[in-house]
């Protein structure tokens, strides 16, 4: 499922859709509430970022959003993609239907959310 999925093109092309002014925007609370959404635990945005701070590691969006995406397991990567799409698809329809199409197999699917 999904294994062939060339991650830094599908986050790049998902970036250009996230970070393109207006409904479609994602800023770092949106986004980090939309992981929530599909079970990963992270702090809240201001937690988050001072955390970043202190690991002296880059608090721009486009760095913590794909260190984000790395630090989770491929079903949950897979299911926050197509959650994001769902969300911005009626504002940008085409590029939406070409990201689809690039992560080809990788389908969503239901998750084990028990603890490790």
């Amino acid at each position: 499922m999904g294994n062939d999925v060339d991650w830094v093109r599908a986050f790049n092309r998902l970036f250009e859709i996230i970070d393109s002014e207006g409904p479609a925007f994602y800023s770092g609370p949106r986004f980090i509430s939309k992981v929530r959404e599909v079970g990963a635990f992270l702090p809240s945005y201001d937690l988050y970022i001072a955390q970043r701070r202190q690991r002296r590691k880059s608090t721009t969006r486009r760095d913590y959003f794909y260190d984000i995406l790395l630090e989770l397991d491929e079903p949950l990567r897979v299911r926050l993609f197509h959650l994001i799409l769902d969300d911005v698809e009626t504002h940008s329809p085409e590029r939406v239907r070409e990201l689809r199409a690039f992560l080809g197999g990788a389908i969503p699917r239901p998750v084990n959310l028990a603890p490790r």
